[in-house]
């Protein structure tokens, strides 16, 4: 399984999660043409699209795949986004105990709440060639915990640093209302590493940090807050256009 990022910012949010024989779609936020340039247009391995909320830098594209015959799971209120043709799509909601999971393909998903301004999901994604994966962005923090399951990959929002957006509001640079709107809606790095040590076992291989913000955030130095946090032992890469992370079940 390979895990291909096409976009992680509030310019357009997309992953793959992609084998030989098949692929899921994580954010409609990129042009679908873009994915098809992805997979050298071998769009009939793709099984469908996730969707985390409404917001167009994550679901703005959903309708492209739709047209192209491809289903796309998302909440119920980010459905309501949608032309009215296209309302029939599979409406997730939060998984409990005993629920059944969604099954895309060979691909099961667990849908947990989010912590957002919209109604917003975070998924648990499992899949025998990669395990189980926590897909979380666009949270303030995860109520949560999945030590129990034993991830084995981690994506997770790193959106700002307390400490740099402390400082450019000192400075002047952006305003209070920004500031509370980013901390009841994004994750910090501080609330992310905490995250990481929370739910990391001896499974845990990746952690790949998503929707860094331009201006409130530093890649390098996140990465290197997780690594101490997760341990040398697990891989740590910043999400970015292009960036391909391999996710197997027995990284060995």
């Amino acid at each position: 399984m390979i895990l291909k990022c096409l976009g992680s910012s509030s310019s357009g949010n997309c992953y793959l999660l992609d084998s030989k024989t098949e692929c899921l779609v994580l954010e409609a936020g990129v042009k679908f043409s873009e994915v098809k340039k992805a997979l050298d247009f071998n769009i009939g391995k793709l099984v469908g699209v996730v969707a985390s909320h409404s917001h167009k830098d994550h679901f703005g594209h959903a309708e492209e795949y739709l047209k192209a015959g491809i289903p796309v799971y998302a909440p119920e209120e980010t459905h309501k986004s949608l032309s009215r043709k296209y309302l029939n799509q599979v409406v997730v909601k939060p998984y409990k105990h005993g629920d059944k999971p969604y099954e895309i393909g060979s691909f099961k998903i667990y849908p947990f709440p989010a912590e957002h301004d919209v109604e917003c999901f975070g998924y648990v994604i499992s899949h025998p060639e990669m395990g189980n994966v926590i897909f979380a962005t666009d949270t303030s923090f995860v109520r949560q915990n999945f030590k129990g399951i034993k991830p084995n990959h981690i994506l997770i929002e790193a959106n700002y640093s307390e400490a740099i957006i402390n400082d450019l509001l000192s400075k002047g640079l952006i305003d209070q209302a920004r500031v509370n709107r980013t901390f009841r809606t994004h994750m910090s790095i501080e609330t992310c590493k905490e995250f990481v040590r929370a739910n990391k076992t001896a499974s845990l291989d990746s952690v790949m940090l998503l929707h860094l913000s331009d201006g409130n955030s530093n890649a390098e130095q996140f990465r290197r807050e997780i690594l101490d946090a997760a341990g040398n032992d697990v891989r740590v890469t910043v999400a970015d256009r292009g960036v391909e992370v391999k996710l197997d079940l027995f990284p060995w």
